[in-house]
């Protein structure tokens, strides 16, 4: 066109006739794929063909793909996963089977797609290929039925059912487990159990469970489907079936034995005396309705008083149901029948028959008990005894002796007060009196406790043992008869003092009436000399005679000869003689107690020696578990040149069935430790393992001489149950609260803490608390940790107590914990008054300023039991006059020095200190009271020594004599002494300073008061001196006849005489004169080792 022109080709189709028809679908079938895999597709399965078309002209576009799949080109050999989904593919490519489904995810229903089929001439549309997932296993769900008694449910599909499996009617399900109160039968076959059956059958409602109506209320069996056509199976499953019961069994009465008791006491109703059995019923549904019984009543173990009428079989099975005697009759019981609700038996009758119990009690000989020692109570001593020899006889302490206490002795040796005890204890005596030893001195005493005895239900009244202490009951374990027989150490070639402290026999007066004890003095015969060294008194060696007097006052020395012995001993006899008359032989006195002994005297080599170990056959028992003090009772080692702390042991072998550790760090074990750390009780011994019994092999040296071997034995022997609360728990007065430890409370039984405290008694003026907060329950552990505490709420009382019961794996105990306020007062100890003077008692003697300041008031002490050896005045310094003390004073009377105590000079007092006191309350704001003592000794007054008193020289205290017994101070409540009470004692001077009293007063001194203070020794005194000065006298005119027949043999030289050097303890003036305010001694402020500030003479 306008000379454009274009070239191009233009197709011409030539097609056969045959063309114009589509081609012909000839296999179109379900594919079959595993879940998660992969399935080519076959010619098999999908199939077409045309006349005149090759395969690869047929062609297939996928017109829907799958959902839960795709379709990949790929084989059966190789993975198709990654491949990108096929658009279209050709019938030859399925002929080779290349083409592949792949699943991706599970559906029950499977899957589908559809295909569009073209020659390229016709074609032919919506062609569904369908894909059935096969799941790996076979999802079985169940669920449980319940049915009632005899009855059956159909297993619908509710019950059983295949969740993953769109068509599974055909599949079959196995009972691997029948049930064991039934059967799995078909509707129509009811009595033949089926092995299987089909999930058709279930869709039907075909097949049920039936029950074979016994009285059980479960039953289970278990199931399993298989599909052997397609290679699968599911688990195992589980049907569980709850049978609904039907109440139609009567109850039977199996046991009916009735029950014998003893009288006015409770007896338990158990099971093997009364028993009921219902098939279809539990226990908690048989009830027993009983009428009144005639000889007492029924009840619940927790209500004894309320009497009950019904209860339940349940109820007598948990051991609840108690049968209360009472009344005159003792024969009797209840009628009863037992009903489950719907049925009941007919009328029973339970029996009760009871008796009487009788307790006897009776003694043999008495209990003598030397003093200070342990004697065990067996039944010579002590015996009860019932008409019921298998009935446990418990004897009740209600009042403990008043000079020592009831032990019980362990394994081991380990003793614990006890408040009860059984009439096989007394068999096996392992009851014991321990004797404290006394404060004072005695010949003969008695003690005694009050006991009850009981066999349950009978209780006795109270009854008295009497405890006979002497020193007659003697015996070679029990040592010496004397008051006090120690010997003597010191060292080689030394000379010391043997006085009160190492040799006293004031328990000879003891055994003459008070009213004539100051007529006679104990005198020491020596029958027997020493033989390495002397005994010398006021200068006279080798003396013969000596009194208890001589000992007093420290003038009796033994004196070493330097020899290499070292040991020595001195025999002698003591008795009684007249102080007053010339001292005589045994056979001149009429006082019939003579006492031979010997006095032993331990030399103190100067040269080394190395340690000896001086315990023999020594061993530990030790309960399962626990920890033990190692003490010197079980190692011990002396080395009289070396310390504790120098005393080495080495552990060398064993021990097998444990470790030693040592206090401060508990869970390292330790193989070395001193002599101290054992007598300090800082090393322990942790027993493991079960029961055994090893051997520790040692070594102990100074580190100087060769180690020495020893061994000890250790047996760990299988815990044992415990408890001690011997110790009450101390409340100092303004803290809140006090804590429990195990001072107060333990019970050992190897559990490791786990024992359960349970408060039976509360406290009444206070509460028990953990971490703020009020408890009744507690553990062990707690108590170790520290968390239990005691806290007054009733500032009122100074005393409370609560009773606990220990409950553990091992056993139960109960016991008292008991509380005390202890007041905050310094009080200074070791008070030595004498006799005849005034004492002022002031803060050096009493101070309760830490009070005053903790409380911002004024502290007051109300007196609650005066002094016996003299009376509390009141000084007026103001005028120097004195008035008698009321009842109470302050703390600001004790600051202004106002009140002293004027020591009585009785004419019966002896040479030896007497112990007295004053008890008293100390009060202030806001605190409890607290109950405390002030202690002192009286002495008699010898001039020129030293007392730790501040005397008074007052012209209007001049005589002190003390009064008739009948006019004699008492509490103003008429109470008795009480010498159990806390106090803080408190040495002002500190431990390493020796105390000494000076005279020191503010008043102006006359010559009244020098002679009222120079009368106050006693007769003996004046004989004593007077003896000494004609003894003086008698030397001075020997050394004067000496140097003149010296003088007259050699001549006359001038040899200048040194100054004479007085004796210890002489001064050159009179002790008591006049003083003035400028010659008085001034004072300076010294502060001791215990941090409290004290008034000490300071001398120009």
């Amino acid at each position: 066109v306008k000379e454009i022109k274009a070239e191009g080709t233009f197709p011409i189709l030539i097609f056969m006739e045959s063309h114009q028809h589509p081609p012909d679908v000839v296999h179109n079938k379900k594919i079959f794929v595993n879940q998660g895999g992969a399935k080519s597709i076959l010619n098999e399965q999908l199939l077409v063909s045309h006349d005149d078309s090759l395969p690869s002209d047929l062609i297939y576009s996928v017109r829907v793909p799958p959902v839960y799949g795709q379709l990949t080109m790929g084989s059966d050999s190789g993975t198709s996963a990654w491949r990108k989904p096929l658009r279209s593919f050709s019938q030859e490519d399925v002929n080779e089977g290349s083409v592949q489904y792949v699943n991706l995810r599970f559906n029950p229903q499977g899957d589908a797609f559809k295909l569009d089929l073209s020659n390229g001439f016709k074609s032919v549309d919506g062609l569904t290929v369908v894909v059935d997932i096969i799941p790996d296993i076979i999802s079985l769900e169940t669920q449980n039925i319940s049915v009632r008694e005899g009855d059956a449910r159909a297993l619908s599909e509710d019950l059983l059912n295949i969740s993953n499996y769109a068509n599974s009617l055909n599949f079959k399900c196995y009972i691997l487990k029948g049930p064991e109160h039934g059967r799995i039968a078909n509707q129509r076959f009811p009595e033949d159990s089926l092995s299987f059956f089909t999930m058709k059958e279930v869709t039907e409602g075909a097949v049920s469970y039936f029950h074979d109506d016994s009285e059980t209320l479960t039953d289970n069996f278990t199931v399993i489907v298989n599909a052997s056509e397609i290679g699968r199976q599911s688990e195992a499953m589980a049907m569980y079936v709850t049978v609904i019961p039907v109440n139609d069994q009567r109850p039977v009465v199996t046991i009916n034995t009735g029950l014998k008791m003893w009288e006015s006491s409770e007896a338990e109703i158990s099971r093997d005396l009364l028993y009921t059995e219902d098939l279809d019923s539990t226990a908690d549904e048989l009830v027993y309705s009983v009428s009144p019984p005639s000889n007492g009543h029924v009840a619940l173990k927790s209500s004894l008083n309320v009497s009950i009428l019904e209860f339940s079989q349940a109820a007598i099975n948990a051991r609840q149901i108690t049968f209360v005697h009472h009344g005159s009759s003792s024969s009797g019981g209840f009628h009863f029948h037992v009903s489950d609700g719907i049925n009941h038996t007919p009328s029973h009758f339970f029996k009760v028959r009871a008796r009487s119990l009788n307790i006897q009690i009776k003694t043999e000989e008495h209990l003598v008990i030397y003093p200070g020692t342990r004697q065990p109570i067996t039944t010579r001593h002590l015996k009860a005894s019932t008409n019921d020899d298998s009935r446990p006889i418990l004897y009740t302490v209600v009042t403990p002796p008043a000079f020592g206490q009831l032990i019980a002795v362990d394994t081991g040796n380990v003793a614990r007060i006890v408040s009860s005890f059984t009439e096989e204890d007394l068999e096996d005596a392992n009851i014991f009196y321990q004797h404290e030893w006394p404060k004072e001195p005695l010949w003969k005493s008695q003690d005694s406790f009050q006991f009850t005895v009981s066999s349950l239900p009978a209780v006795t009244q109270k009854h008295n043992l009497t405890l006979w202490i002497s020193f007659e009951n003697h015996g070679p374990e029990q040592g010496s008869q004397l008051w006090r027989n120690k010997g003597l150490t010191l060292l080689q070639g030394q000379s010391a003092t043997i006085d009160q402290s190492a040799l006293d026999a004031s328990n000879l007066l003891a055994a003459v009436p008070s009213p004539s004890r100051s007529r006679y003095e104990v005198v020491f015969e020596v029958t027997a000399q020493p033989v390495h060294g002397f005994l010398s008194l006021a200068s006279v060696r080798r003396v013969r005679r000596f009194t208890q007097s001589d000992l007093l006052v420290s003038t009796l020395e033994y004196t070493h000869s330097r020899s290499g012995a070292l040991e020595d001993s001195f025999t002698f006899r003591a008795r009684l003689g007249p102080r007053r008359k010339r001292l005589s032989r045994p056979g001149d006195d009429r006082m019939a107690i003579v006492i031979s002994e010997r006095f032993n005297i331990t030399v103190v080599p100067v040269k080394g020696y190395p340690p000896r170990i001086v315990t023999t056959g020594p061993a530990l028992h030790a309960p399962q578990g626990s920890r033990l003090v190692l003490s010197p009772d079980h190692i011990r080692s002396v080395d009289p040149d070396n310390t504790p702390e120098e005393i080495q042991y080495v552990i060398v072998a064993g021990p097998d069935n444990g470790f030693f550790v040592h206090l401060a760090n508990s869970n390292t074990a330790i193989t070395q430790f001193t002599q101290a750390d054992i007598n300090a009780g800082t090393v322990l011994f942790q027993a493991v393992g079960p029961p055994a019994t090893s051997t520790v092999h040692f070594t102990v040296s100074d580190g100087t001489h060769s180690a020495a071997r020893g061994f000890v034995t250790v047996e760990v022997v299988p815990a044992t149950v415990s408890v001690i609360h011997n110790k009450e728990a101390v409340l100092l007065q303004g803290d809140p609260a006090t804590p429990i430890t195990r001072e107060q409370l333990v019970v050992e039984t190897g559990e490791n803490g786990g024992t359960l405290y349970r408060i039976t008694q509360l406290p009444r003026h206070g509460q028990v608390m953990m971490n703020q907060v009020v408890v009744t329950e507690f553990l062990q552990k707690q108590i170790d940790s520290g968390e239990v505490k005691y806290r007054l709420t009733d500032l009122s009382f100074y005393q409370d107590s609560f009773q606990v019961w220990a409950l553990s794996r091992k056993g139960n105990l109960s016991g008292t914990v008991n509380i005390t306020v202890r007041p905050l007062v310094r009080v200074a100890p070791h008070l030595q008054w004498p006799k005849g003077t005034t004492v002022l008692i002031d803060t050096d003697v009493l101070d309760a300023s830490e009070l005053g300041n903790k409380t911002q008031s004024v502290p007051t002490f109300h007196i609650t039991q005066q002094p016996r050896a003299g009376k509390l005045i009141k000084v007026h310094r103001q005028n120097g006059t004195q008035s008698l003390l009321g009842s109470n004073f302050t703390q600001t009377d004790l600051e202004e020095g106002s009140i002293a105590m004027e020591v009585f000079d009785s004419a019966e007092a002896g040479l030896f200190p007497e112990l007295d006191s004053f008890q008293f309350l100390l009060k202030a704001d806001g605190v409890p009271p607290g109950r405390g003592a002030l202690e002192f000794q009286t002495v008699p007054y010898i001039p020129n020594h030293h007392y730790n008193a501040t005397l008074l020289n007052l012209a209007s205290l001049s005589s002190t004599k003390a009064p008739d017994s009948s006019s004699s101070p008492l509490a103003q409540d008429g109470g008795e002494m009480d010498v159990d009470y806390p106090m803080v004692t408190w040495s002002p001077f500190g431990s390493s300073v020796p105390t000494s009293g000076g005279v020191s007063t503010e008043l102006q001194a006359t010559a009244v008061n020098e002679a009222a203070l120079s009368s106050a020794g006693n007769n003996l005194i004046t004989i004593i001196i007077a003896v000494i000065l004609v003894v003086l006298l008698l030397l001075i005119f020997i050394v004067i006849v000496i140097c003149v027949t010296k003088r007259h043999k050699m001549g006359k030289h001038n040899v200048q005489a040194p100054p004479p050097k007085p004796r210890n303890g002489a001064v050159e003036k009179e002790t008591f004169r006049k003083t003035d305010h400028v010659q008085s001694m001034p004072l300076v402020n010294v502060r001791p080792l215990n941090g409290a500030q004290v008034q000490w003479p300071r001398y120009s």
